[in-house]
C-alpha cells in the first residue's frame, strides 16, 4: 500500500512539473520543434521532386531528419548555409527532446543562424534585442532559403536513373 501512495505522490509531482513546463508562455522550445517538423516536411518533398520513386525510399523505410537532409545535401538541392542550419536545428531539436529543461535562448539561435552568413547578420542586427522576433525571423530566412530549393526541385525533371536493361 506504502509503494501506491509513494507512486501516486510521484507521479502527481511529475504532472504538476509537466504543467508548470509546458504552460511558461515564453517558451520557444515548441515553436522550435514545431519549425523542425515543418522543415523535415520541405525536404521530403525535395525528395519526392528529386526521386522518380521517392514515395517508396519515405514509405518503406525511417530515415531520420539528418539523413534525409544528407540525402538533400548529396542532391545540391541547397546552400552549404542552409545545410549547415538545418543540421544545426536537427541538433538543437534532439537535445531539446531528450532534455526536460532545455530553452531556446539568444545563442541557440544565434548556433542556427550562422551559417546563413549575410542574411542572418541583417536579421540579429535588426531583431536580437527581442529574443521571440530573433527567433521568429531567423526561421524565417530559413524557411524561405528552403522554400526556394523545394520550388527548384520541383519545377526541373527529376533525376533520371539508369536501368539495368543490357
Amino acid at each position: 500500500m506504502t509503494d501506491n501512495l509513494i507512486s501516486k505522490d510521484f507521479a502527481e509531482r511529475e504532472v504538476k512539473d509537466l504543467i508548470a513546463l509546458i504552460e511558461k508562455s515564453d517558451d520557444l522550445v515548441p515553436a522550435l520543434l514545431r519549425f523542425h517538423l515543418l522543415t523535415e516536411n520541405l525536404l521530403e518533398r525535395i525528395l519526392l521532386a528529386q526521386l522518380p520513386q521517392g514515395h517508396r525510399l519515405l514509405s518503406n523505410t525511417s530515415l531520420s531528419y539528418r539523413q534525409k537532409l544528407e540525402i538533400v545535401n548529396a542532391f545540391d538541392a541547397g546552400s552549404p548555409g542552409l545545410i549547415g542550419s538545418l543540421r544545426t536545428l536537427n541538433t538543437i531539436r534532439n537535445n531539446a527532446s531528450h532534455e526536460r529543461e532545455t530553452t531556446v535562448t539568444k545563442d541557440t539561435i544565434e548556433c542556427i543562424g550562422r551559417p546563413l552568413g549575410k542574411d542572418f547578420i541583417k536579421v540579429r542586427d535588426e531583431h536580437s534585442k527581442d529574443l521571440k522576433a530573433f527567433a521568429f525571423h531567423t526561421y524565417g530566412v530559413i524557411f524561405a532559403e528552403l522554400i526556394h530549393a523545394v520550388y527548384k526541385t520541383e519545377h526541373t525533371p527529376p533525376l533520371e536513373i539508369p536501368s539495368d536493361s543490357g
